[in-house]
C-alpha cells in the first residue's frame, strides 16, 4: 500500500466476514476470497462501511509489516495512513453513498507519492451487518509525473508561441 504507516488498534477477535444473507462464510470460502485478494500484486482490501480492515492481501501487510492476522480488525486509516480519520479524498465515503464504484487518484504530501485507489461494494457483510467493500490502492506516481512534465512542456510550448505573437 503506498503510503502505510504501521500503527491502528486491533480488533479483540480478527471480524467475520458474511454472505449477504447474513449467514457466515466457511473457512474455505474466506480462504477463497483471500486467495483473490493475494492474486493482486497492488494493495486489495475487504474494508467495512466503518473502515475496518476484514481481509487485506500480502501488498498490504509487506507495507504496514506484521501479519494478515495482525491488520484484520484494524481501523484502516489508523493502521494504513496513520491518521484517525479517512484519508482525505478516500472513495469509501462516495462509494457508500452512491452503492457503486468510485476512484480517486490521491497525492500523499507526506510521503511524496500518487495512488490511484478504486473503491467497490460487494455482496459481504461483516458480523455486525455491515456493508463490506473492495479497496484496491496502486502507486500510480511515475505516470502522475510524466503527465505533470508533459503539461509543463505544453504550457511552455504555448506561452512562447503567445510571447511571439506580441512581437
Amino acid at each position: 500500500v503506498p503510503g502505510a504507516r504501521r500503527g491502528g488498534r486491533r480488533a479483540e477477535v480478527a471480524p467475520r466476514l458474511c454472505r449477504s444473507d447474513g449467514a457466515a462464510m466457511s473457512t474455505a470460502e474466506v480462504s477463497a476470497v483471500q486467495s483473490l485478494l493475494d492474486s493482486f500484486p497492488d494493495a486489495a482490501l475487504l474494508v467495512s462501511d466503518s473502515h475496518h480492515i476484514l481481509i487485506a492481501n500480502a501488498a498490504v501487510v509487506s507495507h504496514v509489516g506484521g501479519s494478515k492476522a495482525g491488520i484484520c480488525g484494524s481501523h484502516c486509516p489508523t493502521a494504513i495512513h496513520g491518521r484517525d480519520a479517512p484519508f482525505p479524498g478516500c472513495p469509501l465515503e462516495e462509494s457508500i453513498r452512491s452503492k457503486t464504484a468510485a476512484e480517486s487518484d490521491l497525492h500523499d504530501l507526506d510521503l511524496d507519492i500518487w495512488m490511484r485507489t478504486v473503491v467497490s461494494p460487494t455482496p459481504f457483510r461483516d458480523q455486525d451487518g455491515r456493508a463490506v467493500y473492495l479497496h484496491l490502492v496502486g502507486d500510480i506516481s511515475e505516470r502522475k509525473r510524466l503527465e505533470l512534465e508533459r503539461t509543463e512542456l505544453i504550457d511552455q510550448v504555448i506561452s512562447g508561441r503567445d510571447s511571439e505573437r506580441r512581437r
